[in-house]
């Protein structure tokens, strides 16, 4: 090495010297006296090792006392505070939005670092105070200490407070794009069976849904759903609106308001009403108000009920009422788990009724592994009865012991209707009444093996007719792998019609963008009335694509083959070959 060279590294090697001397020494002035007994070979404890803490918590001191939601779910929040920081069992927590406090949150379970409660509306990023700690933060370093007094600062915070700040008014556009979202769907449809046949149709159709959240930054929101479609052949369309080829279906067009934080809500426009039982589409508006905690709403509603052919607004029928709604929350693990009650009462106005007054109401309650619902309405018209009416009932009563094992029974009562009109409202299927009874069972055995079956009957109240039914399915989920598997089964049923069905589907999902539906059937059915018909033999096959090209984009094709078949010494079908196919694109923005 030169002479040139060890002066540098002997310059350079002082310097350091220099430099580390003052920062060991004020190390070792300030090491534990443990500490200070630790060999070279023996490195630091945990408990010794300086704890890492976040930017923001050394950046603003005050910040850092504060806990924090740091997830929810529909019972609970959970807090990234714990029993080391004074929270315990049943204490209350003031929760805090912003700047505002604005609910109380009930601790319920703790450990060390960690800990949930329950009873508010909480979100992700709310704040709270954990019991314990001072509303003052921490003292300042010494260095920045004594730099302004506290006379001082509260001198100039009333300056700032009594100072008037000239108003100004806005002139920018209003940020609601960015939290807009929609779909288009565009698609055709095609049924074909005999070259000469009336009822060849194709339909091309525009399905198309848009919602724009905060509008204008007061909170409402905009929804809207519609359908367009055009037909190719009008004198085919006796059960599609016959005579008019394009079409054009409005389903919802609705301006609402519902915040979590309670308060008063509203919906107006043609809207799809929350605690209306009975009620299905509706011209009009939805005034209520909630209670904090959302367990309470009541309010009035009125509007005019769209025909159900062409979901078209309709002056002669219109409808007002009163409508409430409770909820009643119980514990995860208790017996009793959750309940909710909704009832309304109304008039509603028809040219040849006039004036009819209802009542309906339903609820629901969960007691364990069951669940059990109910309701009804009840119908006064003057000009039809002299007295009140139960127009219809119903009973749902489902157990679910477990995941893998659940059960469900429904029963419908439909009394006689006022009128056969086209009005969209929830009225009985059939006008002179009628009674439906269904079960369903189904009981995952294992990843693999999987069986389902369901039952029912139903009586007609005006001609007597009676119809039982059956069917039973096996399920494979996984025997084509992971993604796929097949099932099959069989429908039977016996009454004013007859008929039995067998069937084999198979389903595979390739991937995650790609999934495929197949199925085949043979069906025999026989009509008893109003005449006894022949039988009506078919075998059938469908077949469906999904693909999700992006998040965006997806895409759908789908197609239905019937094919009459007789057995021997049977007549031949008097119906065609038919097909059925089809396709759809699905775009979001």
């Amino acid at each position: 090495m030169s002479q040139a060279h060890r002066l540098v590294a002997v310059l350079t090697s002082a310097a350091v010297a220099v430099a580390w001397a003052p920062a060991a020494d004020a190390a070792h002035r300030h090491r534990p006296a443990h500490a200070a007994k630790r060999t070279k070979k023996s490195p630091p404890s945990v408990s010794e090792q300086p704890a890492t803490r976040p930017k923001a918590a050394e950046s603003n001191p005050a910040r850092a006392l504060m806990g924090q939601v740091r997830f929810v779910t529909e019972r609970r929040a959970y807090l990234d505070r714990g029993a080391r920081d004074g929270l315990a069992v049943s204490q209350q927590l003031q929760l805090t939005r912003g700047a505002r406090p604005f609910a109380a949150c009930k601790v319920d379970t703790v450990s060390e670092q960690q800990a949930t409660c329950v009873g508010a509306r909480a979100r992700v990023g709310d704040t709270f105070r954990p019991p314990g700690t001072s509303r003052k933060p921490p003292a300042a370093p010494e260095a920045l200490a004594g730099l302004v007094d506290e006379a001082t600062l509260a001198s100039r915070a009333r300056a700032l407070a009594e100072t008037d700040y000239e108003k100004v008014d806005f002139t920018g556009e209003r940020g609601t794009r960015s939290r807009s979202s929609g779909s288009i769907a565009p698609g055709v449809a095609v049924w074909q069976s005999r070259p000469d046949a009336r009822g060849n149709y194709a339909q091309t159709r525009l399905d198309g849904a848009i919602s724009v959240l905060d509008l204008g930054g007061t909170g409402a929101r905009f929804d809207t759903q519609f359908s367009a479609q055009r037909w190719s052949r009008p004198s085919a369309l006796e059960r599609f609106r016959a005579g008019t080829a394009s079409q054009f279906y409005l389903w919802q067009a609705e301006v609402s308001r519902r915040r979590e934080e309670g308060g008063t809500v509203f919906a107006a426009g043609r809207l799809w009403p929350w605690h209306l039982p009975g009620v299905t589409l509706l011209d009009g508006v939805q005034l209520g108000r909630q209670n904090a905690t959302r367990t309470m709403e009541g309010g009035f509603y009125g509007g005019t009920i769209p025909t159900a052919t062409a979901i078209a607004p309709s002056g002669d029928l219109w409808t007002a009422g009163a409508y409430g709604s409770l909820v009643q929350p119980g514990r995860a693990r208790a017996l009793f788990r959750l309940a909710r009650e909704e009832a309304r009462v109304g008039i509603w106005h028809a040219p040849l009724q006039g004036v009819v007054a209802e009542a309906e109401g339903m609820g629901q309650i969960w007691l364990g592994p069951w669940s059990i619902a109910g309701g009804g309405r009840l119908r006064f018209a003057r000009a039809v009865s002299p007295r009140p009416v139960a127009e219809r009932a119903y009973l749902d009563v489902g157990f679910r012991p477990t995941l893998t094992v659940a059960g469900s029974a429904h029963l419908r009562y439909f009394g006689p209707a006022l009128f056969d009109d086209a009005a969209l409202r929830a009225v009985t299927p059939t006008l002179a009444g009628g009674i439906h009874a269904t079960v369903d069972a189904h009981w995952d055995v294992s990843s693999w093996l999987a069986f389902g079956a369901f039952g029912g009957a139903h009586r007609d109240g005006d001609s007597g007719r009676q119809q039982i039914y059956g069917a039973a399915e096996l399920r494979l989920p996984r025997c084509l792998g992971e993604g796929g598997g097949i099932s099959g089964g069989a429908e039977a049923q016996q009454g004013w019609l007859r008929g039995r069905t067998v069937y084999l589907q198979a389903f595979e999902q390739a991937g995650r963008r790609v999934q495929v539906l197949a199925r085949l059937s043979a069906s025999a059915t026989t009509f008893e009335t109003p005449a006894v018909t022949e039988n009506l033999r078919e075998l059938g096959g469908y077949l469906s694509i999904d693909a999700t090209a992006a998040s965006w984009f997806r895409l759908r094709a789908w197609s239905l083959l019937r094919l009459p078949y007789a057995q021997q010494d049977e007549p031949p079908p008097t119906s065609a070959v038919s097909l059925a196919f089809g396709s759809s694109v699905t775009g979001t923005f």
